[in-house]
C-alpha cells in the first residue's frame, strides 16, 4: 500500500551496543512524535534532515529510554537505541500498536536493493562469520557477480563462445565455496576407538571442547564445535569410535558417527600410528575413499611408522595431538581439500543455491545452442 507506514529492525541478530530501527511511510514522523520527546523544544518535523536529535522514548509499560532520532526524509525516520533485543522489541511493539506494520530485514533489503544479487549479498553479509568471508560477500554486494554475468552474455552475443564458457565454468567451480560462505563446512573426525580423535579436535580448536580419557569408547555421542581455519568457517564433529559393538549405547554411537560421516563435506579418518594397519582399517579406507587419512600419536612411534601404512596406498598425514606435531599441516590440508580454488579479491562468486542452479542451467543451454533461453535465465539473476 502506498500510504503504509512500516517499521523494521535493521540491526542483525546478535549482541551489539546499539540497535537501529527504520520507520518509513507518510505517517513516519507523526508516529515517532507520539512516543519521542526531544530534549529541545523544537518539533521533530522542523529539524533539518540528517540532523541528530537526542531525547526520550516512552515505552508501552511507561518506561522512558534515552534514544537518538534522525529524520532522513519526510517519510523516513531512524531511531538508534540500546542494543539489547528486549529494548528494540519494546520499541517495535510500541510503533506497531500505533499502526505501523512490522516487516523483517529481508523484506526491507529487497525493497531498497538495486538488484536481486545486491539484496542477497546484503542479507548474506549479516551472517558472515569471518572477515575473509565478509570480504568475498562484499565484492558481490559491490557488483562483482553482476558484472561477470553481464559479461558472459555480452561475450556470447559477440561470438566469443569459448571465453563465455570459461567464465561460466569458473563461476560453477566457485559455487560450492560460495554456498558455504554463510554456513560452515562440516568436517567429521572418525576412526577406531582410542586413536586420539578427541585430542586431535581439541588441538585444532585450541581448547578442550571434547573430553579426553585414556580408554576406548569415551566418546559415545557427537561432539560438535565451530571454528575458523585460515579465515574459513568450519564445524568439527568428534564421533564415537568405529568398531563392532555389543553395548546398545555404543552401537547407537557408532550408527550416529556413520550417519554424520555421510553428511560431511570432508571425512577425516584417524588411526593410531603406533599400530599396524589392520584389515578392519582397510575396510574403512575403502568405504571412505575421499577421506583425508591421519595417523595420530606419531610421537609414540619408536621408529619409522609401520610399513603397512605405505602399502595401503593412502599416504596419511602423521600427527601428534599431544605435542602438536603435524597440526599445522593437517589444518592446511583440510582447507586445501575443502577449497581447492580460492577466489582472488574482487572475483565473482555465486553464493546462493538459486544462483548456482541458474548458472548450471545457463551452461547447459549455451552448450545446446539455445542462447535465447540462456539469456532469459541470466536476466532472472540480474
Amino acid at each position: 500500500m502506498p500510504d503504509e507506514t512500516t517499521v523494521t529492525l535493521l540491526t542483525p541478530v546478535g549482541r551489539g551496543a546499539l540497535a537501529t530501527i527504520a520507520i518509513e511511510g507518510e505517517q513516519a514522523v507523526s508516529l515517532v512524535k507520539q512516543l519521542f520527546q526531544p530534549a529541545s523544544t523544537v518539533p521533530l518535523e522542523t529539524i533539518s534532515l540528517e540532523q541528530i536529535v537526542f531525547g526520550n522514548w516512552s515505552h508501552l509499560d511507561g518506561r522512558r529510554e534515552e534514544v537518538v532520532v534522525c529524520r532522513q526524509a519526510d517519510s523516513r525516520v531512524e531511531i538508534h537505541c540500546h542494543g539489547g533485543r528486549a529494548a528494540a522489541e519494546s520499541m517495535l511493539s510500541s510503533l506497531a500498536m500505533r499502526g505501523a506494520r512490522r516487516r523483517d530485514e529481508s523484506e526491507w533489503i529487497r525493497a531498497h536493493a538495486a538488484d536481486p544479487i545486491e539484496a542477497a549479498a546484503r542479507l548474506a553479509l549479516s551472517q558472515a562469520r569471518t572477515e575473509r568471508v565478509a570480504a568475498v560477500l562484499l565484492d558481490q554486494y559491490q557488483g562483482a557477480l553482476r558484472r561477470t554475468l553481464i559479461e558472459v552474455g555480452q561475450r556470447y552475443e559477440k561470438g566469443d563462445l569459448e571465453s563465455s564458457r570459461k567464465l561460466l565454468a569458473r563461476l560453477d567451480d566457485l559455487g560450492r565455496l560460495g554456498q558455504r560462505l554463510t554456513s560452515p563446512w562440516r568436517i567429521v573426525c572418525a576412526g577406531p576407538p582410542n586413536v586420539g580423535k578427541s585430542s586431535l579436535v581439541n588441538a585444532i580448536l585450541g581448547f578442550e571442547r571434547a573430553i579426553v580419557l585414556d580408554q576406548p569408547g569415551t566418546t559415545r555421542d557427537l561432539v560438535v564445535a565451530q571454528t575458523a581455519i585460515d579465515g574459513w568457517p568450519v564445524e568439527l564433529s568428534d564421533t564415537a569410535g568405529l568398531h563392532q559393538a555389543d553395548d546398545p549405547i555404543e552401537c547407537e554411537g557408532v550408527a550416529r558417527a556413520q550417519d554424520e560421516m555421510g553428511r560431511a563435506d570432508l571425512v577425516v579418518l584417524v588411526f593410531d600410528a603406533t599400530q599396524p594397519l589392520r584389515s578392519t582399517h582397510q575396510e574403512q579406507l575403502k568405504r571412505w575413499p575421499q577421506a583425508l587419512v591421519v595417523a595420530n600419536k606419531c610421537d609414540l612411534c619408536p621408529g619409522p611408522p609401520d610399513v603397512s601404512w605405505k602399502q595401503a596406498g593412502r599416504d596419511p598425514l602423521f600427527t601428534s595431538a599431544l605435542v602438536g606435531d603435524g597440526i599445522e599441516q593437517l589444518m592446511a590440508a583440510l582447507i586445501t581439500r575443502l577449497i581447492p580454488s580460492v577466489p582472488h579479491r574482487g572475483e565473482a562468486v555465486p553464493f546462493t543455491v538459486e544462483q548456482c542452479q541458474t548458472i548450471e542451467q545457463v551452461r547447459s543451454l549455451y552448450a545446446s545452442g539455445d542462447a535465447t533461453a540462456a539469456a532469459a535465465q541470466l536476466s532472472r539473476l540480474l
